[in-house]
């Protein structure tokens, strides 16, 4: 394990290459076609070269949008790349060149069987020409992995002065969840030859009993020896930002000015999927895959894109790819009006680039996965025309956008990587403890920032910090404290669903935990009520609920403030050493106001923040339950300010806006809209 997490942290650790940022905004669409790797194996499916290529540009160019995202797989033509390239060139539209090498084609799988994943229930993958999981061969393939670098270097060395390119994406939402091949359990074994010698060694470390190295197997599952499984999968997230950072550095040989990134999805799954965004921080264009939805949720979501800051303070942001239209799972963009309210949001969180996904071509035939800004055979669909209107509405803005930034965030939500790995090894959804406390910090008006891994009382730079989710770590429990005695105030999260870490975390605090409960019901929770300590919450009074799970606290000697309806018991304390700077939650903070954007908990919390600081942002006009679902922020510059407001709720308020350091205005939000107002 030391020796992963020692490359590893080198890795992050290391300095890049100093690289100008790209000082514009981008609105851009995924133009994949005729470069998707295997999906291209259908002829019928894409355009018929230069002439269709040239007619989907043109109407892009239409549309508003100023780039594309191309991706090339081992089946893609470079003449074909170079052509779509100048065409591009000539009609004044960037590219960002892309790969899509997880996709290897059927033939390849049918030559090289051996490069199939094999999974730890022997499943493998692909299972036949209708499985379009990826990735579809094994990283550690020694063929897949040359032709991989070899492709991509003669594009590199082709391409490396086109000046449609402005930026390299070497993957597209990576993932290595599992593979127990022949390829991956001979690179495993090496590396357990190179960090402990001999199999004794091996077998002392993890109380395991193997004959030689040859005969080593990762456990199955977590259950079977928790230290093995962790050593096996830092391995897998190791050696999958190997595998990425070997192709950073094939193109940057050629490639010495332009951003090198790669898009992952999920910030929070690095046991699961190895994916790992930590290895993002020696990338100079920080990138990420987010498909919002459009609802009363989507603020909450947007911490994703606080995380993607916090990866690379100063560098540009860009969502590589964002949704742009129907899939068939829940809460996605539907209609043109929901792709351009969703825009003018990612804009307001200062992305500098957003990439629609994607264009489906003009077919002669319907394509499975129609998702796109067009439909079959036609360009005109509604989400194409009000997305062109909305970009159009949007370019009277572009210079703030282009050199603004986000108002000085308030309070702090602190991730540590330790958080990540710990809640994906156990199952537990960190994303949701992320997500509702955002919601929640932006329904209470204030501009929230994610403080990366280290916590230090003396130089942190906000006067409240939220702890969505503590990892066992005395350092960071003392820490806090030393942090509220200063005076500063700090929210934190019990470890729920780890009853252990529980324990340790709540001895730091003066709190016995003595059980757990999680009724057996999708949806559940408990009422709270105030005890009369809180001001503003008598005793008796009703202050909100606690969803999903709870801990029974021994808060013996403590001040409690909450507690539960149904039997009493303490939900929410202030240990009386802290003065009230501290408040303790046993049940999931985050997760509840993520579930039920209940107004009473979120003032609760929201009067003990304001103690200590002021809303940045006061919107009156929204009745309070109806206020996570109308997101205010603002983009400024040392001259001006830019106010958006966005109404995903289905009413009209005559509003009345309050921003730190501008003078007040009124304006009227009307629903599901978006409104920009200039400040001064």
């Amino acid at each position: 394990m030391k020796r992963f997490a020692v490359c590893l942290l080198f890795v992050i650790m290391m300095v890049s290459l100093p690289i100008a940022s790209l000082a514009e905004v981008w609105i851009g669409v995924h133009y994949e076609y005729p470069f998707g790797g295997m999906m291209a194996d259908r002829p019928e499916w894409i355009p018929k070269g230069a002439k269709d290529w040239r007619r989907d540009l043109q109407m892009i160019k239409d549309t508003g949008f100023d780039l594309i995202r191309i991706r090339v797989g081992l089946d893609s033509d470079i003449d074909d790349i170079a052509t779509l390239l100048d065409i591009s060139h000539e009609l004044d539209i960037k590219v960002e060149f892309g790969s899509a090498m997880f996709y290897v084609s059927n033939e390849f799988v049918r030559k090289y069987p051996d490069s199939k994943m094999i999974m730890a229930n022997g499943e493998k993958i692909p299972r036949d020409e209708l499985d379009y999981r990826w990735p579809r061969a094994c990283i550690h393939h020694p063929v897949f992995r040359t032709q991989r670098n070899q492709f991509f270097e003669q594009c590199a060395r082709r391409f490396k002065d086109h000046p449609a390119i402005i930026a390299w994406d070497i993957h597209n939402e990576p993932s290595f969840s599992d593979c127990r091949c022949d390829n991956t359990l001979a690179v495993y074994r090496r590396a357990v030859e190179k960090e402990f010698g001999d199999v004794e060694h091996y077998n002392r470390r993890f109380s395991t009993s193997f004959a030689g190295l040859k005969d080593v197997v990762p456990p199955k599952e977590r259950s079977e020896n928790v230290e093995a499984y962790r050593y096996w999968r830092a391995f897998l997230t190791a050696e999958l930002n190997r595998f990425l950072n070997e192709l950073r550095d094939i193109i940057r040989k050629h490639v010495s000015e332009l951003p090198i990134t790669y898009n992952p999805t999920d910030v929070f799954s690095i046991s699961r999927y190895s994916q790992d965004w930590w290895n993002l921080r020696r990338y100079e264009l920080m990138s990420c895959s987010y498909y919002p939805g459009s609802g009363e949720h989507t603020p909450g979501t947007a911490v994703q894109l606080e995380i993607l800051k916090a990866f690379g303070p100063g560098k540009d942001r860009w969502i590589a790819e964002f949704q742009g239209g129907p899939f068939s799972t829940g809460g996605r963009l539907y209609n043109g009006k929901q792709m351009a309210l969703e825009l003018n949001a990612a804009l307001a969180h200062n992305m500098k680039g957003v990439i629609f996904y994607r264009w489906d071509p003009l077919l002669n035939g319907p394509e499975p996965w129609i998702n796109g800004i067009i439909g079959v055979d036609t360009y005109d669909t509604e989400r194409r025309l009000t997305l062109k209107k909305g970009i159009a509405e949007l370019r009277e803005y572009r210079d703030i956008l282009k050199r603004g930034r986000s108002i000085a965030p308030s309070v702090g939500i602190f991730l540590k990587r330790d958080h990540a790995v710990h809640s994906s090894e156990l199952g537990y959804d960190i994303r949701q403890a992320m997500d509702g406390n955002y919601s929640m910090l932006s329904a209470l008006g204030y501009e929230a920032a994610v403080l990366l891994d280290e916590f230090d009382p003396a130089k942190c730079p906000y006067d409240v910090m939220i702890f969505p989710y503590m990892y066992i770590d005395a350092d960071l429990a003392g820490a806090i404290r030393q942090y509220a005695r200063s005076g500063k105030r700090a929210i934190v999260e019990l470890p729920v669903q780890d009853i252990d870490a529980a324990k340790s975390v709540g001895k730091q605090f003066g709190l016995g935990i003595v059980g757990h409960e999680k009724p057996d019901y999708f949806f559940n929770g408990w009422d709270l009520r105030g005890t009369g300590e809180e001001p503003g919450v008598g005793q008796g009074r009703f202050a909100g609920f606690a969803a999903h799970e709870r801990l029974l606290l021994d808060a013996t000697g403590q001040k409690v403030l909450l507690t539960y309806g149904l039997d009493g018991r303490p939900a929410v304390v202030a240990p009386a050493e802290y003065g009230g700077n501290v408040l303790v939650f046993g049940f999931p903070l985050g997760r509840t106001h993520f579930a039920m954007l209940h107004q009473d908990l979120r003032n609760f919390v929201g009067a003990f923040i304001g103690r200590k600081v002021q809303p940045d942002i006061v919107l009156k006009g929204v009745p309070d339950e109806y206020r996570a679902m109308v997101e205010a922020r603002v983009i400024e510059t040392d001259n001006e300010g830019l106010l958006f407001v966005i109404n995903r709720s289905l009413y009209d308020y005559d509003l009345e806006v309050a921003v730190k350091g501008y003078q007040p205005i009124k304006t009227k939000a009307g629903m599901y809209s978006v409104i920009k107002e200039r400040l001064k």
